[in-house]
This record gives structure tokens, sequence and C-alpha cells, in this order.
């Protein structure tokens, strides 16, 4: 299921967003929720922070009257649900290179004192981010391209086990999956943002969650369905293990 979620500040104007989406959702009966509807950005990032898996269409305004701007948490909405689709409607058509300065990747940008065309375009955002949703979730096997040496490759996402850094050679990652290990550069960090499957569960370490076969977390650590064990850092093990319960659920 597709969720929805608006903030904006103005109760007046989340009512008319709210209405238009509830709306839709009846007219068309599509597989979208309506999962929140608030003036205030913490709300959605605790929502997601429980709720990890989540896939989301978000209608956020900039200006929240919150130390949390709406460009900013389309930012930390892109880190937890990377795939989301992120719409801003506003007054601040000035502000809107800024989408470009944070890398949110915004599909729209509907400015509020445009009131005939808010309704199509809020339509339009959701049939496009509906239909994002269905080709991401129908296509056969994600892949993760990867260029090792002068050779490409494409290994399917859930033959993926885990990465790590190479501790002899400064910048480059080993890739294990089931059968082999690669070795590309790289860097560690970047590499937990570009699948909701991976977890950065150590410094030097990213793994698959869907690949891992059970956690000790008295000894801080995760074996694999290869049989595998890799370090999980401490302050990492709560957020690993509310993902597998996620997946589980």
């Amino acid at each position: 299921m597709l969720h929805a979620f608006i903030c904006e500040d103005n109760n007046e104007q989340r009512a008319h967003i709210e209405h238009i989406i509830e709306n839709y959702i009846i007219k068309e009966d599509i597989d979208i929720k309506l999962a929140m509807s608030t003036g205030c950005p913490t709300d959605v990032i605790n929502y997601l922070e429980k709720h990890p898996n989540t896939k989301g269409i978000y209608f956020l305004d900039i200006d929240l009257q919150h130390k949390i701007n709406g460009i900013e948490l389309a930012a930390m909405i892109r880190k937890i649900d990377i795939w989301g689709t992120i719409v801003f409607i506003t007054t601040h058509s000035e502000l809107a290179h800024l989408t470009f300065e944070y890398k949110v990747e915004a599909l729209d940008y509907i400015v509020k004192d445009q009131p005939e065309l808010i309704k199509s375009r809020i339509v339009e955002c959701l049939q496009t981010g509906y239909s994002h949703y269905l080709d991401r979730r129908l296509s056969r096997r994600e892949l993760y391209s990867v260029k090792s040496g002068e050779q490409f490759w494409n290994i399917p996402i859930d033959e993926i086990l885990y990465f790590e850094t190479d501790l002899a050679t400064r910048h480059r990652i080993i890739l294990q999956t089931k059968d082999s290990r690669i070795s590309f550069r790289g860097y560690i960090s970047k590499i937990a943002m570009e699948s909701p499957n991976f977890c950065h569960c150590h410094k030097s370490v990213v793994v698959n969650v869907n690949n891992i076969k059970n956690v000790d977390t008295s000894l801080l650590n995760a074996e694999l369905i290869n049989g595998d064990i890799i370090t999980v850092a401490r302050q990492k093990m709560p957020e690993l293990c509310a993902r597998m319960k996620a997946l589980q659920s």
C-alpha cells in the first residue's frame, strides 16, 4: 500500500489537501492510505522511524513555523524512504531552487496562489506517485549497478549480503553476494541510502536486512544466511532490530 502524508501548519489549507486526497482515494478505489495529516514535521519522522519500510507520497509545506522547514523535512524523509515521492505545496515559489541544493528530487512544486490548479496538480501527483509505486512493486528483481575496473555489474539486490570497507585500499568497498566478492570504488556511508533493504549497521558495514538469519544483541553481531558473521555497532542495534521486526510484520 502507498501511504500519503501531509505536513502543513495551516489548518484550513491542510483540511483542503486532505479532502482532495481522500476524495481521490474513494473515487478511484485505489490502494492508497492517508497515513498522517499534521502540522508538525517531527510527527512524520517519528512515524517513519517506527515504520521504516513505509512507501510514501509526501505533500509538504515549506514554511512550517517550526525549526525544521519543509525542505529539511524532505531531506530527512529521503534518508528513510529512499524512493518516496515528495511534493511541495507552498507560497514560497522563490525557494524552489533549494530543492536542488538539498537533493530531495521533488516530483512537483505547487504554488498556493494558483488555487484553481491545486486540485488537478495534487491528483496528477497521486497518479504519478502510485504509478511509480506499482512499477517498483511489480518489477521482478531490483538491480544494484557497480563498476569494477573495466567491468560493469548488475547484481540482483536480493543476492547481496553486505558491503564492507576494504581496509587495505582507500575508498574501496567489497560487495559480498551469496557466491562472490566484488571490489569497487565507493563510500560506505552512501550505499545505505541506495536501497530500503540496506542498513548501515557499523561504520564499515552495510547489510542487506532481508538476508540476515539472526541477530545476537549481547554479542553485537548478525549471522547472514550463508553463515557469515558481521559486527553490529551498539548504537545501530536498535535500528537493525526494528528493521527486521518490520519485515516480519
